[in-house]
């Protein structure tokens, strides 16, 4: 090359490079600029209202403009939110008590932080939780999220921050369940004013007003939002707490898991939550496409895969029809070829890294041929079409739901379909939206099978899944989880005992029966433990997936652009 050759190239390249510099400048600008952080989630909540409803999507919508008093941290161990102390019984904040019957109960004293306020300035007292007490335990309005305080009987207030919980019974949850506080001075007023308590569901401020700034008390406060679409956020000025890094923050509800890729890749959504975004499987192919592009990060959780089963159908109330069901599924087979083997197979409803689960728990290897001599036994044989009938001319035929738009429980519900046509039983997909399936469907128990998942948190006892007094029923205001419609004994009594064991060791045994009870009974089909997928752009910093228990936006206020 010529030396004036060389200079002109020399030019150009120099050239090219100060455009890719100033090119790259330009959107570091733009990033340190970023003040909207948009997340897409796949479902939506049936409600906002905490006290209203067990809901992953409600939970992780409302983490960064609500604080329970207390809960689990990041690692599953009881800690404060809004107190100042979590009172234990070794520092004096919790204590063991005669009550007037003889029988041993609880006082466990908390005292709130100072300075806490609702967003609309109001200070946040003990008489909100008193409050919130009353109502979670006020039949009439089927408060579902009342775990915490089951067996709590009465609350006495010191002054405006400190307030005892008087327990009926010694619970060993005293200071880890999950406990909301919903501002009085809102929602105190729409209730006294209801002709019928019943009519609160639908007349609650987070259902009529959502962006009344006094029903939020976190980092950010809710501003806007539109059911079933998009939640806004913006910081919370009266927040006496760590202050959050993005000045506002967008939610989109996006029901459909294809949609909710398209949107990321075409930069409607930012970062799609690792607990309530794309499917394993959608994860590990944008990963095997675009790892250059995105942090990628695999995490393990504690929620379980399963099928409910409707034990009110006098088919599906059949022990044996249950096993035969659970061994007619090749489950190694589904997570080996679904998830690249990343998902352990479930044995029961406690996850194997969990310390309270069992390793001798019952085992249900895939096995048709056990399958059919269940059935068999149950006096079914196959019809002129191949599917079983018994003497009294019943088939096994039955409607299996999840919720529409996931892929990768299409695809589970179509491998289902198809072992179980294969043994002589016919099913039919019945799939539907979230409100419909779990506000409807699953509460009323008009379901024969259900497909999803239950986050177990750990040595949590499962008094909302599996007590018979958490059956949804017109009595109880169809409140509970106990969607199987399961009554048993010996489980109630099992699980009475674990929430009065104060000793980890002996809750074990405990759990290690209640776990047998579960696997011979089947209330519901276990199949795997999922894991989340964590897309997250390399620009977006704080979020932490490894270890986590919980929904990540309950420390929202860590995440930064920088």
């Amino acid at each position: 090359m010529r030396s004036a050759d060389l200079r002109r190239w020399r030019q150009r390249v120099g050239l090219a490079l100060m455009g890719m510099l100033a090119a790259l400048s330009g959107i570091g600008s733009a990033l340190a600029a970023r003040d909207e952080l948009v997340i897409g989630v796949r479902q939506a909540p049936p409600s906002l209202n905490p006290l209203l409803g067990s809901s992953a999507a409600r939970s992780f919508i409302n983490g960064p403009s609500l604080r329970p008093l207390a809960g689990p941290d990041k690692a599953g161990r009881p800690s404060c939110y809004l107190c100042e102390t979590l009172p234990t019984l070794e520092n004096g904040g919790a204590r063991i008590v005669v009550l007037a019957d003889g029988h041993r109960g609880m006082e466990v004293t908390f005292t709130l932080k100072r300075g806490l306020s609702w967003a609309d300035g109001e200070p946040v007292t003990s008489r909100d939780v008193a409050f919130s007490w009353s109502l979670a335990h006020d039949p009439s309005v089927a408060a579902a999220n009342s775990e915490a305080t089951r067996h709590v009987s009465a609350i006495t207030l010191a002054d405006d921050r400190t307030f005892t919980l008087h327990f009926d019974q010694i619970d060993y949850g005293y200071n880890r369940g999950t406990l909301w506080i919903l501002p009085e001075h809102i929602e105190g007023p729409i209730r006294a004013g209801l002709k019928d308590p019943a009519d609160y569901r639908q007349r609650s401020a987070y259902v009529t007003d959502p962006t009344n700034p006094g029903l939020w008390l976190g980092p950010y406060r809710l501003v806007a939002y539109e059911p079933g679409r998009t939640a806004r956020f913006e910081r919370n000025p009266s927040w006496p707490g760590t202050p959050a890094h993005i000045p506002r923050i967008a939610i989109r509800m996006i029901e459909n898991t294809a949609a909710l890729e398209a949107a990321f890749l075409t930069g409607g959504v930012d970062y799609i939550a690792g607990e309530l975004g794309l499917t394993i499987d959608q994860g590990l192919e944008l990963k095997a496409r675009r790892a250059y592009s995105f942090n990628f990060a695999i995490q393990g959780s504690l929620a379980y895969e399963h099928v409910d089963i409707d034990l009110d159908n006098p088919l599906l109330a059949d022990r044996r029809i249950r096993q035969a069901l659970l061994l007619a599924i090749d489950r190694q087979t589904i997570t080996r070829r679904l998830f690249d083997g990343l998902l352990p197979v479930a044995d029961s409803l406690v996850a194997p890294t969990d310390r309270t689960y069992s390793p001798g728990v019952r085992k249900y290897s895939y096995d048709p041929a056990a399958a059919i001599r269940l059935l068999e036994d149950a006096g079914f044989r196959p019809g002129p079409d191949g599917i079983r009938i018994d003497d009294q001319g019943r088939r096994l035929a039955f409607a299996l739901a999840t919720i529409t738009g996931n892929r990768v429980r299409d695809l589970v519900e179509l491998e289902l379909q198809a072992k179980w046509q294969a043994i002589g039983i016919s099913i039919s997909l019945a799939n539907e939206q979230t409100a419909t399936l779990f506000g409807e469907r699953m509460r009323h128990g008009t379901f024969d099978l259900a497909l999803y998942s239950w986050n177990h948190a750990p040595d949590t006892a499962p008094t909302f899944t599996l007590l018979s007094e958490s059956i949804p029923t017109a009595a109880n205001g169809f409140v509970g989880g106990n969607y199987p419609h399961f009554a048993n004994a010996e489980t109630d009594r099992l699980i009475g005992d674990l929430v009065a064991e104060l000793d980890p060791d002996k809750r074990a045994s405990i759990w290690a029966r209640l776990e047998d009870v579960y696997a011979r009974e089947l209330p519901a089909l276990p199949l795997y433990f999922e894991s989340s997928v964590f897309i997250i752009p390399t620009w977006l910093k704080g979020i932490d997936p490894a270890g986590r228990i919980g929904t990540t936006t309950l420390w929202i206020e860590e995440w930064r652009t920088d």
